[in-house]
């Protein structure tokens, strides 16, 4: 494995690796999911209740759709993997509470779209490509 720093005047690549949209694209996915899922609860009770409950995850879905657009514009991975980790871990918790069988594979999937868009962003050529690119800013360090 290479361990080589990015080279001041290296060429700037600005289409992103692939797992970077891939990346991307999971965290958009994972993030609407639980846009969707509040919004039918709050359609079904429409009680304080569902907007108690929701309010982490829809907070850490709003945070996982900007570091979505960070990581798109080669500005950040961390602000993808911190999201995705702890969305994926809390869908993994509630899915111990035991729920429908339609419930099991949604959550299974939701967690495994977040986990899978927390992987592909910490991935080396991730990390390498959003270094390169914060090097090439003007003033970037």
């Amino acid at each position: 494995m290479s361990t080589r720093a990015p080279v001041a005047g290296a060429p700037v690549h600005r289409q992103p690796p692939v797992a970077a949209a891939v990346a991307v694209a999971l965290a958009v996915l994972a993030a609407g999911s639980v846009f969707a899922l509040s919004a039918w609860w709050v359609l079904d009770a429409g009680t304080f209740e569902v907007f108690y409950y929701m309010g982490l995850p829809t907070s850490l879905a709003i945070l996982l759709l900007l570091g979505a657009a960070l990581l798109g514009t080669g500005r950040s991975w961390l602000a993808v993997c911190l999201p995705g980790v702890l969305l994926a871990g809390l869908g993994g918790w509630v899915l111990t509470w035991g729920t429908s069988s339609l419930g099991l594979v949604v959550l299974s999937l939701f967690s495994a779209a977040c986990a899978g868009a927390a992987v592909c962003s910490v991935l080396p050529a991730v990390r390498r490509w959003v270094t390169v690119r914060r090097l090439a800013r003007p003033g970037g360090a």
